[in-house]
């Protein structure tokens, strides 16, 4: 979902999970990590309907159940864009451009953290696909994304527990 705010082309099958359109990677090249570029999530297509949603949930079936929010780890968001092996191989070559391209997905990241915590949501579920080192080892992890992450979960962080 939050790829494809980022401009990643999307199939949408009918009998499975949406998924990029790997055969046409939206960073193709190193040099499109440095192309990205903040936008406000609450105008965006997808997660401004799932901010959209998380206000209706919280006042519709907040007092049954708990509404919880979804944010995609910022390395994750960039495997969709690029393609798995491609960035993994992009972290240990030019870590440098990965990382502004990282920064940039964070600071929308952060801006989809508030957002649904402004909307009601109860909770917000930071996945964070490599954390459990399927993929990339401990120590590439905590630097291309843990320090992200981190951002991300410090700003939701702030909001305050709500009673009921």
């Amino acid at each position: 979902m939050e790829a494809a705010d980022f401009g990643q082309e999307m199939v949408y099958p009918d009998d499975s999970t949406a998924h990029p359109d790997y055969t046409r990677p939206r960073i193709s090249a190193v040099e499109d990590y440095e192309r990205l570029e903040p936008f406000d999530p609450r105008r965006s297509p997808r997660m401004g309907m799932c901010i959209r949603m998380g206000e209706l949930l919280s006042r519709k079936a907040r007092l049954r159940y708990p509404v919880i929010g979804f944010v995609f780890g910022p390395l994750g968001v960039l495997v969709m864009r690029r393609g798995a092996q491609r960035l993994f191989m992009d972290c240990l070559r030019y870590p440098e451009k990965v990382k502004a391209a990282l920064d940039v997905v964070t600071e929308v990241l952060v801006d989809y953290a508030r957002a649904l915590c402004d909307a009601g949501v109860d909770s917000v579920m930071l996945d964070t696909l490599f954390a459990s080192q399927s993929g990339v080892s401990r120590a590439m992890w905590v630097d291309m994304e843990g320090v992200y992450a981190r951002r991300i979960a410090e700003e939701y962080g702030k909001y305050p527990l709500r009673e009921g």
